[in-house]
């Protein structure tokens, strides 16, 4: 089974095992309906569910327990709802970067691009390497291709489009 429009830490990554919790906590020996919404590629149900008559996916975002699958969900409360548990520091929002389980299931960043350009070896552009902290970042324009081009988020801790502050300043 996989909850539609929420996508929640992956089991080994910070936060994934309170989020099964959570979910089991909703969900274990209650009656549940599933809005079946068809097949993953995995062969896996695709719905909505309801726990005693809650909306699993919904709470799951709620308590801060899942993103708003923002590439596949289409529900605007479960998106308010990622947005307010973010707000409030709620389950991973607790952490100021937390690495979404999309980034995290490809090792910390999205898929190389396949931009060619260079910067004469600063860093700044090119396609994405296997770099995912500020300390292993050469220079500021070689951070802000990582967190730009590459979408390695967690190097913009405070959210504000700057990353790597020790590098880039502010």
């Amino acid at each position: 089974m996989r909850l539609v429009e929420i996508d929640a830490p992956e089991s080994d990554q910070d936060y994934g095992q309170r989020s099964k919790q959570s979910l089991s906590d909703l969900c274990f020996g209650k009656d549940a309906t599933v809005q079946d919404q068809g097949r993953d590629k995995y062969g896996r149900t695709l719905g909505r569910v309801a726990c005693n008559g809650v909306d699993a996916n919904l709470k799951q975002a709620e308590q801060g327990m899942a993103w708003f699958y923002v590439q596949y969900g289409h529900d605007p409360a479960i998106r308010a709802a990622e947005e307010k548990a973010r707000a409030d520091g709620a389950g991973l929002w607790a952490d100021a970067n937390p690495t979404p389980p999309w980034e995290y299931r490809h090792g910390g960043q999205k898929k190389p691009k396949t931009n060619t350009a260079s910067t004469g070896g600063t860093g700044g552009g090119g396609a994405c390497g296997l770099k995912s902290t500020c300390g292993q970042m050469s220079s500021c324009a070689e951070a802000r291709h990582y967190l730009n081009d590459c979408g390695l988020s967690k190097l913009d801790r405070d959210h504000d489009g700057v990353p790597c502050e020790s590098i880039c300043g502010h």
